[in-house]
């Protein structure tokens, strides 16, 4: 089974480093997106043990929170992976996840899934979304954050709001959002990726616009393609959103039992320099699974 990770970062290097040696193995690439405003490199050791294998995009680009260029990062994961290699599953990360199973449990996990899609998702409006009117303010209003940045998009998205004026949600997707971390086929993956590439001429325009488009877009095609059957509403991550204070919150020692019984393959949002003990622990766990198969 080969497997492709796509991760997107831009902060916390060493924790990078750290889920990287972790998921790295045999028949496993890694893709790496490093926020352009960032300067990142492997260290010559981890480089070394795993050369040919692992691949940081030259093309970077600049992310801000909520603007439509953390979407062309991921897009842009994709086709690298594409144009690398053939995978049987492809798992988008962030820098800041780290593995709760080990790479054996993980591919055991993916064998028995064979088929299946792994995409936490709804359909729009969603009450979960309530701050943002069901999601539809995302894309109702005009949010040109890679542009202006986000409080000036703000201040232009209640100024669209008073008047009364709202775009329409494009008439070739019904509209569909949830979290963007995903667990995939490298079938649906090209398909995602051929999509984006025939309509990009209406998909560019609009979504570059969009409000957190990176938790719309892709959930849309997929949710709107002929692999919509296959989908199981599942992420596979540990996430909490709900007691804040961060949404998602760091995650912290408080938090390693509910973590490891999640039955989840991953989870975040960790911080090493917040909260180094939880993730030295889940480390420790997965060294002992290894162990143990030996």
């Amino acid at each position: 089974m080969k497997i492709a990770y796509l991760i997107t970062a831009y902060r916390d290097f060493d924790h990078l480093t750290r889920l990287i040696d972790n998921i790295q193995g045999a028949d496993i690439d890694i893709f790496i997106h490093i926020d352009r405003k960032c300067h990142y490199t492997l260290p010559d050791d981890l480089q070394q043990k795993l050369i040919n294998r692992i691949h940081l995009l030259e093309d970077r680009f600049l992310v801000s929170w909520g603007g439509f260029n953390l979407t062309l990062a991921f897009i842009a994961l994709m086709n690298a992976c594409r144009e690398h290699a053939h995978y049987d599953w492809i798992l988008l990360i962030s820098g800041q996840d780290f593995p709760i199973a080990g790479n054996d449990e993980i591919k055991a996990f993916l064998a028995r899934h064979h088929g299946q899609e792994f995409l936490a998702h709804h359909p729009l409006p969603f009450e979960g979304w309530y701050h943002s009117n069901g999601g539809l303010d995302r894309f109702q209003y005009e949010w040109p954050i890679d542009e202006i940045g986000f409080v000036a998009a703000q201040k232009m998205a209640e100024q669209q709001q008073a008047t009364g004026i709202r775009r329409a949600f494009p008439l070739q997707l019904a509209p569909y959002g949830g979290s963007c971390w995903l667990t995939i086929s490298y079938g649906l993956m090209d398909y995602i990726c051929s999509y984006i590439e025939v309509n990009f001429s209406w998909i560019y325009p609009f979504f570059r616009t969009v409000l957190l488009a990176d938790e719309i877009l892709i959930h849309s095609i997929i949710m709107n393609s002929p692999y919509s059957t296959r989908v199981v509403n599942n992420d596979l991550r540990y996430i909490d959103w709900h007691t804040g204070p961060d949404f998602p919150r760091i995650l912290t020692i408080d938090d390693v039992d509910s973590i490891v019984n999640s039955g989840c393959l991953f989870a975040r949002k960790f911080d090493s320099h917040i909260d180094n003990i939880v993730i030295n622990q889940l480390e420790q766990r997965r060294r002992r699974i290894i162990l143990n198969k030996i």
